[in-house]
């Protein structure tokens, strides 16, 4: 008789390695280490292993990259809430984020209290137009 194949032919993982990634990206139970050996039923060693290898290291990132894009859409609303309230450190990360704000070095003075009472004098219609792409022309 043929041995089963305990891989998977996609990418060279175990079904029990491709269960551990997707138990140490479960934030939701936020399983430790030891929970996640023991109720795999492999040992600690073994476990250890797995987070050396280069092909679970990398599948363990590409499905962590995954989650997080899935999860963009809560962190952008969070940062408009911020906005809207009125929070200058949310609207320079906005900003930042879509690479309209810019650090600069000025000679003379500070450019950020120059960006922070601009950012302060917009309305939340503003910075909502702002932020959906139609800036208003003032």
């Amino acid at each position: 008789m043929k041995k089963k194949l305990r891989k998977t032919e996609r990418k060279g993982l175990s079904r029990k390695q491709l269960k551990a990634i997707e138990m140490l990206i479960d934030i939701e139970n936020n399983y430790t280490h030891k929970e996640i050996y023991t109720q795999l039923e492999i040992s600690h060693d073994t476990f250890y292993k797995w987070l050396k290898n280069p092909l679970f290291i990398e599948e363990l990132n590409k499905r962590s990259e995954e989650f997080f894009k899935r999860s963009l859409y809560k962190v952008n609303a969070a940062l408009l809430k911020k906005i809207e309230k009125g929070d200058v450190s949310a609207m320079r990360l906005y900003f930042e984020k879509l690479n309209e704000f810019k650090e600069k070095i000025e000679l003379s003075g500070s450019v950020e209290n120059k960006i922070d009472s601009k950012l302060e004098e917009l309305t939340v219609e503003e910075l909502r137009a702002i932020a959906y792409g139609n800036p208003i022309k003032k």
